[in-house]
């Protein structure tokens, strides 16, 4: 499902420090 792959992109993203504080709602 799509929101697998999201889930592992953001788990990705979050181990690069890419998301900023305003982001961390999401």
């Amino acid at each position: 499902e799509n929101r697998n792959a999201l889930s592992e992109y953001a788990e990705s993203v979050r181990e690069r420090g890419v998301f900023s504080d305003g982001l961390r709602s999401f």
